[in-house]
C-alpha cells in the first residue's frame, strides 16, 4: 500500500474500535445525535457528516437487534464497530452534550466506562484491524 493510500484509509476510517453497549442506550445515543443543533455541532467542532457517520455506525447494530425478539432486547448487549477517529469525537460528545439530553444517568456512566476501556491490543493478527473490545460487565 503506498502513503497516499494509507492516509486516505486512516483518515476515512482507519482502526476499528467494537464497543457493546444494550440495545437501549445505543438507541439512547443516537437520538441525542440526532438532537444537536448546528449551533451544538459547531461547538463540538463537528459536520454534518460526522454526525451523520456516527448515528449510521449505531443504527448498524440495529440490523443485529432485527434478528432477536424484542422481549430480549432489553437485556443483550450489541456490537457498534467505529473507527478509532469517531470514538473520540464520541468521547466528547459523552462528556459535553449527552448530560443535556440523555434520559438516564446510567446511559452516560455506562458510554463513559465502555470508552474508557477502549486500549490498544496486543499485537497479534487475531487483532488486526479492531482494538480492544470493551464490554459492560456482566449483571
Amino acid at each position: 500500500m503506498n502513503d497516499g493510500l494509507f492516509r486516505r484509509w486512516t483518515k476515512r476510517s482507519g482502526r476499528l474500535v467494537r464497543i457493546t453497549l444494550p440495545f437501549g442506550d445505543i438507541i439512547e445515543i443516537a437520538l441525542a445525535l440526532l438532537g444537536l443543533s448546528p449551533s451544538d455541532l459547531a461547538k463540538l467542532g463537528w459536520t454534518f457528516e460526522d454526525r451523520k457517520r456516527l448515528i449510521n455506525h449505531l443504527l448498524a447494530s440495529g440490523k443485529e437487534a432485527q434478528r432477536m425478539a424484542p422481549s430480549t432486547l432489553d437485556h443483550v448487549l450489541l456490537a457498534v464497530r467505529l473507527p478509532a477517529h469517531d470514538l473520540h469525537r464520541l468521547r466528547c460528545f459523552a462528556q459535553r452534550e449527552l448530560p443535556k439530553r440523555a434520559t438516564q444517568a446510567a446511559v452516560i456512566e455506562r458510554l463513559d466506562w465502555v470508552l474508557g476501556g477502549c486500549v490498544e491490543p496486543p499485537l497479534g493478527r487475531a487483532n488486526a484491524g479492531v482494538r480492544h473490545r470493551a464490554t459492560l460487565p456482566r449483571r
